[in-house]
């Protein structure tokens, strides 16, 4: 499929389109300058089946996840790798810690790599419970580091949470 017939497709879908619509006009629109193939996979993010966005929902189950915000998760875990250079890996089982299993986006030598595309990321439940895990598996040694990417910026509690976990955020515009 060509990646006008693409974009064409994203066009057909609300939500897709609202997707789009929101990088770009969050200042993300940087990422063309990475080419075309990147606005393709974008695309093709955007434009995946329930099932593969329920493979990438894990457990939650795609049905109780809006396509949109796995598109754009899958968005930020794949400019995590592009920033990272390609190193490490997306881990394929979970670091279990005595709040529940701990799904890393990305493990670099022994350094757990966390990306959050979301605008202006709040200070919520769920991503206290990530930090803590985060917090345990650096104190027990099982990793020597955790570092939280934002693309479209986070509250400054968000950030002062993470940090005061030692956890480094990089705030990347």
């Amino acid at each position: 499929m060509e990646v006008t017939d693409k974009l064409d497709a994203v066009h057909d879908d609300p939500v897709a389109d609202a997707v789009v619509q929101t990088i770009l006009t969050a200042g993300i629109g940087s990422l063309v300058r990475g080419g075309i193939g990147l606005v393709s996979g974008l695309v093709d993010i955007l434009t995946s089946s329930s099932e593969e966005a329920g493979t990438a929902a894990g457990s939650v189950g795609a049905e109780l996840v809006p396509k949109a915000t796995i598109s754009l998760g899958k968005w930020g875990e794949a400019r995590l790798a592009q920033t990272l250079g390609g190193a490490g890996f997306k881990p394929t089982k979970a670091f279990i810690t005595s709040l529940g299993p701990r799904y890393v986006d990305r493990l670099v030598g022994n350094v757990a790599y966390e990306s959050k595309a979301g605008i202006n990321v709040a200070l919520n439940s769920r991503l206290e419970t990530q930090a803590l895990k985060d917090a345990e598996l650096v104190a027990s040694g099982r990793i020597s580091g955790a570092v939280w990417y934002f693309w479209q910026g986070a509250q400054p509690e968000t950030l002062d949470f993470l940090n005061a976990l030692g956890i480094r955020t990089e705030v990347v515009p």
